[in-house]
């Protein structure tokens, strides 16, 4: 779901972004990839919207994209923190 772009701008190695915030954020792109999925209706629209709820920008999306696909042990444990609390909310009563 992550697009490479730019290299990440700011404190030279440091994510663009609190860990947490990328979490929820991925946890919600996802939600809204599966309801385009269902109902044939995924474009940049729905991304945006997301992004938007994080009061974010495609760029900043991307810069934080970039950071990820150059730290993958990082985006790893991201997608990991993000796949268990999907996992949880399905599962829970």
């Amino acid at each position: 779901m992550l697009t490479a772009g730019c290299a990440p701008k700011g404190n030279g190695d440091a994510s663009p972004m609190d860990d947490s915030v990328f979490v929820d954020l991925l946890i919600d792109l996802h939600i809204a990839s599966a309801r385009g999925q269902r109902w044939n209706d995924l474009g940049t629209g729905a991304q945006d919207s997301v992004l938007r709820q994080y009061g974010m920008t495609p760029a900043d999306y991307e810069r934080a994209a970039a950071y990820y696909a150059a730290h993958p042990a990082a985006y790893l444990d991201r997608y990991n923190e993000a796949l268990d609390r999907l996992n949880v909310e399905r599962f829970s009563p």
